[in-house]
């Protein structure tokens, strides 16, 4: 199920039960590299906020990598 999905799924439900709707603010976050003639964009989109995304995207790199 994709967020759009979760996101119309959850307010349905608020509504039906008069509850109120949970957290449903989509952010992206992206990075973009130039490396000598070589660009590259990474991003992380989800219900995260920037600082999170990032570190998200921080964690997925090579170790050995500075």
């Amino acid at each position: 199920m994709t967020l759009i999905e979760e996101n119309q799924e959850a307010g349905a439900q608020a509504q039906a039960t008069g509850a109120v709707a949970a957290r449903t603010g989509m952010y992206t976050t992206a990075l973009v590299i130039q490396v000598g003639e070589r660009r590259i964009c990474l991003y992380e989109t989800g219900r995260q906020y920037a600082g999170k995304n990032l570190a998200t995207l921080s964690a997925r790199r090579e170790p050995q990598r500075e």
